[in-house]
């Protein structure tokens, strides 16, 4: 050893790690699942919603609670068939049973009859929105018949005629179409009968029409439809003109 050196310690070697570096390693696991995988997810859960929209109609059906145990008020099944079971009236059943019986009444009123009317009298009715006022003819030869019809202002009247059967929007002989507020008006005075007391005479304003209608010998019905929005008050009368067929 040389004099005057400086002896320095040697430096000691660090320690070595003896296990494999691979030894704490993790496999990556995938970052994205198949597509394979998301249909199969998607298929069960419709299956799974498929199952309980089935129980739940089922328990509906067969009038089952979550027990599988029949409920109140709701119809049991016997033998293949629907076994209804007794029920208190309910406030919408009475309300069907008197909205049937007012629609039957307004079909059987949706025409007014007259009867049979001899040919030259003259007859008035008062004939509500959408009715039909209803009167017939007895023709005994074949005769051409003028129709001499008085209606209100304003008023829309249809005139159907047939033979044998009462007329109809689509089913008729003849018709005509009667609108108030393109006919000639003529003023009168109407007084009330004579057993009427306490009312006063007043103007009405009436619009006439005529036409002229060939009858076979028959009995014919006569229909006036009111197509307007408020009631109005019809009357005709019948004359003669002649007999045979029209030229």
């Amino acid at each position: 050893m040389a004099t005057g050196a400086a002896y320095s310690t040697p430096a000691r070697p660090l320690p070595r790690n003896t296990l494999s570096g691979g030894a704490f390693k993790f496999k990556k696991s995938p970052k994205h699942c198949s597509w394979r995988c998301t249909a199969l997810s998607a298929v069960g859960v419709a299956v799974l919603l498929s199952i309980i929209l089935c129980y739940c109609i089922a328990m509906h059906f067969f009038g089952l609670n979550w027990q599988l145990q029949e409920t109140e008020n709701q119809p049991a099944f016997e033998n293949g068939e629907v076994k209804a079971l007794p029920t208190q009236p309910s406030i919408l059943t009475v309300l069907s049973a008197d909205y049937g019986r007012n629609g039957a009444a307004h079909q059987e009123n949706s025409s007014v009859d007259t009867g049979q009317v001899e040919v030259g009298r003259r007859v008035g009715q008062g004939i509500p929105p959408g009715v039909f006022w209803r009167s017939r003819l007895a023709m005994e030869q074949p005769r051409f018949l003028k129709f001499n019809i008085s209606v209100q202002k304003n008023a829309l009247v249809g005139v159907y005629g047939r033979k044998g059967l009462p007329p109809s929007h689509t089913q008729y002989d003849f018709v005509e179409l009667l609108d108030g507020s393109r006919l000639i008006a003529k003023e009168r005075r109407a007084s009330t009968e004579p057993e009427a007391r306490g009312q006063m005479e007043h103007q009405v304003s009436l619009h006439q029409a005529g036409f002229i209608q060939y009858l076979d010998s028959g009995v014919w019905h006569l229909a006036f439809y009111n197509d307007g929005k408020s009631p109005e008050t019809v009357s005709y009368n019948t004359i003669i003109l002649g007999k045979g067929p029209p030229l």
